[in-house]
C-alpha cells in the first residue's frame, strides 16, 4: 500500500472505499468497451470530441443556433407531413390495385 494505515478507523474507512472504487473502475471499463464497440474509440477520444464540439458550438452566435433549430423543426414537420401523404397515397394505390 502506498501509505501506512495509522489506526483501525483508517483501515475500516479504506475497506468501505475500496469496493466503491472497484465498482467505478468496472463501470469505466464497461463504458470504454461499449465506446470501442460502436467505433467511438474510447473515453479519451469521446472527451476530445466533446471538447472540439463544445469549442465549435461556443463560436456560433446564439441567434444562429436558434435559427438553425427553427429550420430543423420546419424540416421535421415537412418530412412528417410528407410521410403522412405517402401513407395516404399507398392506401389509395392499394384500393385501386385491389
Amino acid at each position: 500500500m502506498w501509505f501506512a494505515l495509522t489506526d483501525r478507523e483508517d483501515a475500516d474507512a479504506l475497506e468501505q472505499v475500496l469496493p466503491k472504487l472497484e465498482a467505478v473502475l468496472q463501470l469505466t471499463k464497461e463504458i470504454e468497451g461499449r465506446l470501442v464497440v460502436v467505433g467511438a474509440g474510447g473515453i479519451a477520444d469521446v472527451l476530445a470530441l466533446y471538447q472540439r464540439l463544445r469549442t465549435a458550438l461556443e463560436a456560433l452566435p446564439d441567434d444562429e443556433i436558434a435559427r438553425m433549430l427553427r429550420t430543423i423543426e420546419t424540416l421535421e414537420r415537412t418530412l412528417a407531413e410528407m410521410a403522412t401523404h405517402l401513407g395516404e397515397i399507398r392506401r389509395l394505390k392499394g384500393l385501386v390495385d385491389a
